[in-house]
This record gives structure tokens, C-alpha cells and sequence, in this order.
């Protein structure tokens, strides 16, 4: 009578167990620092989730809320060097204005004014030194120097501090054939600080003649 019952209740455990998952267990016997190094990976496992394991951003970094547009990284030479010529013109530009403020006069300082005698002297020597090698007329020649002899002049003349004054410098070469040249000129200024100089040169068959004219304005 008792070997039935035990049979009954065996398949009673059959039954109850096969509509439960099975786990799996091991019998074999490790050692104590296996089972924890198994036991510990296994709950890691478990525990493992996208979200903790995302790196998360420093808030350290002072542009982390800020747009990338703002601080772009990019750099370009050229349109550096661009930014670097604009702002240097503009500040020609302001130095110029600067210099070019109204002074509300009317008429020049006494030690500013245009004095004939003196720019005379000064176009004199600059047209003597350029007929010293020149002994005949030369038209190539001759044509280049007016150029070179006129911003001579005028370089040398503004040397003389003459401020407020527009100067016009002109200047003639030509051949002596047994001809003569008469220049004239007439302008329209103020006769009390406006003024002009001449100065005429002569080597060989070749003459020099230069007009320097003064117009103080304001």
C-alpha cells in the first residue's frame, strides 16, 4: 500500500513542474572566489541599462549649453587678413579726417605763407642738377625728366611746411634753334597770401623752365 503513494506523488511533481520554467543549477562544486566572480557578473548583467551606461556630458565646459554656431573652430586667412586690411583702412580713414578738421581761418599763419624767393632757390638747384649731364636735347630724355623734375620740385617745396596750400608745380624742357618761348599766366586768387615762382635754367641748347603756383585754402 505504500509503494503506490509514492508513485502518485512523483507524478504529481512531474505535472506541477512542467508548467513552471526550469532553472538550471549547477552541482558542481567551485571554489568560494569562483561563485563570487560569477554571481557578481551575473547581477551586473541583470543591472546593466542604455541609460546608465551613456556617458554623460561635462558641465565643466563653459560652451556646453551654447549653440555651435557661435564658436565655430573654423579658421580662414583669408578673410582674416580682409578683417585686418579693412580695419587698418578705416583707420587711415579716421586719421585723415582728423587732420582735415576745419580750423575756421581765413587766411594763413605769418610763418606758414607761400614766399616766392624761397621756392625759387629750391627749383634753381633742382633744375640744375637736372641738366648736369645733359648737354643736347634729347626728346626721350627730356620728356621723362619734365616728370621726374616736377615731383622733384614738389616734394622739395612741400619740405618747406606751407600748410593749407594747394601747390602746381609745371615744368618745360626744350632746344635752343634761335627761337623764343614766352610763358603767361593768369589766375584767379587772393593776391594777399596767394602767389607763384619761377625759375628758368639754360646748358647748351637746352633750357629748363619751371612754374611753382601757391593757393592757400582753407
Amino acid at each position: 500500500m505504500d509503494t503506490p503513494k509514492l508513485v502518485i506523488s512523483m507524478s504529481h511533481a512531474n505535472e506541477a513542474t512542467e508548467g513552471t520554467p526550469r532553472t538550471r543549477r549547477s552541482s558542481s562544486t567551485v571554489n568560494p572566489g569562483e561563485s563570487r566572480t560569477r554571481s557578481s557578473s551575473t547581477t551586473s548583467t541583470e543591472m546593466w541599462s542604455p541609460q546608465k551606461d551613456r556617458r554623460k556630458p561635462s558641465m565643466s565646459n563653459p560652451y556646453f549649453h551654447s549653440s555651435p554656431r557661435k564658436y565655430s573652430t573654423n579658421f580662414n586667412s583669408k578673410s582674416y587678413n580682409e578683417t585686418i586690411e579693412f580695419q587698418a583702412q578705416k583707420a587711415r580713414e579716421m586719421a585723415k579726417q582728423q587732420q582735415l578738421q576745419p580750423t575756421y581761418r581765413t587766411e594763413p599763419q605769418e610763418n606758414k605763407r607761400f614766399v616766392p624767393h624761397i621756392v625759387k632757390q629750391v627749383m634753381d638747384s633742382t633744375l640744375e642738377e637736372a641738366l648736369d649731364g645733359l648737354d643736347c636735347y634729347e626728346p626721350a630724355k627730356c620728356r621723362s625728366l619734365s616728370v621726374s623734375v616736377c615731383e622733384d620740385i614738389k616734394q622739395k617745396v612741400k619740405w618747406l611746411n606751407y600748410d593749407r596750400y594747394k601747390l602746381v608745380c609745371v615744368v618745360y624742357f626744350g632746344s635752343i634753334n634761335g627761337q623764343e618761348m614766352r610763358l603767361a599766366s593768369r589766375c584767379l586768387w587772393n593776391e594777399s597770401w596767394d602767389s607763384f615762382a619761377s625759375s628758368s635754367v639754360r646748358k647748351g641748347d637746352v633750357y629748363a623752365v619751371a612754374l611753382m603756383y601757391g593757393v592757400y585754402v582753407d
